[in-house]
């Protein structure tokens, strides 16, 4: 290490300092980017945001040689983490207004952090102190971090919600830490309103459930040792905090009585938003599991340092645990795959994330992390909900948004639950829009809803969905009835953008279950009025039968994407002549229709019109249409989508183009039709 008096203002490194007054590296004019500290598409100064400096590690070592420290500890801590790095490999080195200097290793997920432990001078200024991470989530350290953010929390952050004073029907009473037993209450008889919620995957297994027949005995007490392992550290955290009440959904709803977990679970979203505090387990990927192991310690880069002053302290670098990425933007997490976790993460008022490497800290005010790597971020974008959108327009952008990015990959053990786990979300938007919600889309802007599409992919649709027993669950037209990922259209932002409804909607209806406007639904209805018209589908030559891509008249200028595997069904028209239609797999397989083919390569379907896209920024118009084949429930009367049709049309900005080609090339006329 050079030991050498401090080179100023370097500019390969701007010595790891946010404010250093060097230019901009003179040899890399591309080397150096600001970037947001977060997602947030809120306009900030450059000085709020990250510094990003390109440098391989050979610019580094030059620097070195030439008397800057900074980027010989640099240069060294790489090389300390990574012996193999080859000298012309980049780097990133990235500089925070309002955290510590980090490398970031392309594409491989790693950050380097260097930091100052706490009890000795910074080794340069800006530098800030950092602690260690605890070598367990429970450690007397660890706590203390949970407690000086929750209270800090509740002293200081006049932006952050009180206590909600909505308690759920029933709460566990923890007791005090090295109680054997806990027991399961109303809550009305609670001495106050403060409760964790717990957040967490249930897993295979089966985990502890109050049902009516352990009702009354769990009211007596439950032994913790009974408990699964993430159960029982819920239990643990919720005491050494000394919060009196956790609320968990398999044991605070009685699971096998279908009006409590209706009644219930429509509230999860007020659950949630009122707990003083959401412990999430993160880490964990089921109920049996738990989330508070010992942690495996890390490999630590450690120097002497002499200060400016010539004083000596010690520089350190680590592996950011969470590589400068909260625990909730994770995919490897097990928590983030969970269905029921979005809403949880989104609604809770205050988060607590156990992963594997670190705790994490969330609420409206603040994100702080054991290793600080996110202090001082702004919100992410899912946080916009608890806000007051700027137009209803923005509202469903969110909320596309949300379903494409945040909801559609998720897992769920029962897919029954797919639009009750998203309840609470929806009722806030509806609360904020006064919109009309149907199935998981809003009525008044109808046209646009329909235009999902299930995520494309070269691959065969599976015969067999993960479906152990099948069961309708959304309308054929609502992306709720389809498993896996989709994708939406929603405008750039491109002046000049814009979005043409072609379709009207004259009734839109639904048959909710239970009392939640926003849960399950046993049936919904879309009367729509459009250009309709006839197709003929068919799998190109080259693909296998059960392809998700299909050929419109087969046109190798028109390709289509269906939502799942289809198959034909057979039925008699109104003057009792025998007919087929397409219909998908899944589908079929909740009524008791038999399929008279499976994967066909070719059927006759229908097309109507929703609306056309302009992005003046490329120049193109796209125009959507939904795919619909006949009804299974009622063939005669009404249509159910098996797919989406977008249509890129090329066009002069200052000219509307003669024909719309599909419409162009076939006939298509103005009917009212039915869509289940």
């Amino acid at each position: 290490m050079t030991d050498n008096a401090t080179w100023k203002g370097c500019t390969t490194c701007r010595d790891m300092d946010r404010n250093c007054p060097a230019p901009l590296h003179p040899r890399r004019p591309k080397g150096s980017n600001f970037r947001y500290l977060t997602q947030s598409s809120e306009d900030v100064e450059d000085e709020q945001k990250l510094l990003q400096l390109y440098r391989s590690l050979e610019e580094l070592q030059s620097s070195a040689k030439e008397g800057c420290r900074t980027c010989a500890a640099a240069a060294e801590a790489l090389l300390f983490f990574k012996p193999d790095w080859k000298p012309s490999n980049g780097v990133d080195v990235v500089l925070s207004p309002r955290g510590n200097p980090q490398i970031w290793l392309p594409g491989r997920d790693v950050a380097i952090q260097f930091y100052t432990p706490c009890g000795f001078e910074p080794a340069w200024p800006g530098l800030r102190f950092l602690p260690e991470i605890s070598p367990s989530p429970c450690s007397s350290e660890a706590i203390a971090f949970a407690k000086e953010c929750l209270n800090g929390c509740l002293r200081e952050h006049d932006g952050c919600n009180a206590t909600g004073q909505m308690l759920p029907t029933r709460l566990i009473s923890v007791g005090a830490t090295g109680e054997s037993r806990v027991r399961l209450i109303e809550s009305k008889t609670a001495s106050n309103t403060q409760y964790v919620a717990l957040s967490y995957c249930w897993g295979q297994g089966n985990t502890f459930r109050t049902v009516g027949e352990n009702l009354r005995s769990n009211m007596s007490g439950i032994p913790v040792a009974a408990l699964p392992a993430t159960l029982q550290d819920a239990v643990q955290i919720t005491r050494q905090l000394e919060i009196p009440y956790l609320w968990i959904d398999s044991i605070c709803i009685v699971q096998d009585d279908e009006l409590d977990w209706r009644t219930e679970s429509a509230k999860m979203g007020l659950v949630y938003q009122n707990s003083l505090l959401t412990v999430a387990a993160a880490s964990s990927p089921s109920a049996d599991h738990g989330f508070l192991k010992d942690r495996t310690k890390p490999k630590e880069f450690s120097v002497e340092w002499t200060c400016d002053d010539g004083s000596k302290t010690v520089l350190k670098a680590r592996v950011d645990p969470t590589y400068h990425k909260s625990i909730w933007e994770l995919l490897e997490l097990p928590w983030n795959h969970r269905g029921w976790t979005l809403q949880e993460q989104v609604l809770c008022t205050r988060l607590l994330a156990f992963a594997d490497a670190e705790v994490q800290w969330r609420c409206p005010s603040a994100y702080r992390c054991e290793c600080r790597g996110i202090d001082g971020w702004s919100d992410h974008w899912s946080r916009m909900l608890l806000k007051e959108f700027q137009s209803t327009s923005s509202a469903y952008v969110y909320w596309h948004r949300l379903i494409k990015e945040s909801y559609s990959p998720r897992l769920f053990t029962q897919y029954r639950d797919k639009l009750p786990a998203i309840s609470g979300v929806a009722s806030i938007i509806q609360q904020q829009t006064s919109s009309t919600y149907l199935g998981g889309l809003w009525v008044e802007n109808i046209p646009l809803e329909l235009c999902w599409s299930r995520h494309k992919t070269g691959k065969r649709i599976d015969f067999e969905p993960p479906l152990s027993e099948p069961e309708y669950r959304a309308p054929s037209f609502s992306w709720a009835s389809i498993d896996g990922p989709v994708s939406y259209w929603d405008p750039c932002g491109c002046e000049g953008d814009a979005w043409v409804p072609q379709a009207q909607c004259l009734e839109a209806t639904s048959e909710v279950i239970a009392d939640n406007p926003f849960g399950q639904v046993s049936d919904a209805r879309l009367t729509l009025r459009g250009l309709v018209g006839n197709c003929v589908l068919r799998v190109p030559d080259h693909l296998p039968a059960g392809a998700q891509r299909w050929l419109i008249n087969g046109d190798k200028e028109h390709v289509c994407f269906v939502d799942d595997n289809l198959c034909i069904f057979s039925y008699e028209d109104d003057s009792g002549n025998a007919k087929v239609s397409p219909a998908r797999w899944t589908s079929i397989r909740t009524t008791t229709v038999k399929p008279v083919e499976r994967s066909p390569r070719e059927v006759s379907a229908q097309l109507i019109l929703l609306g056309s896209s302009v992005e003046s920024c490329n120049n193109y118009r796209c125009n959507y249409f939904m795919i619909l084949g006949r009804s299974l429930r009622d063939p005669n009367g009404a249509f159910e989508r098996i797919g989406l049709y977008a249509e890129d049309v090329l066009m002069d900005m200052d000219e509307e183009p003669a024909v719309l080609p599909l419409i162009g090339q076939g006939d298509f006329d103005l009917m009212t039709i039915v869509v289940r």
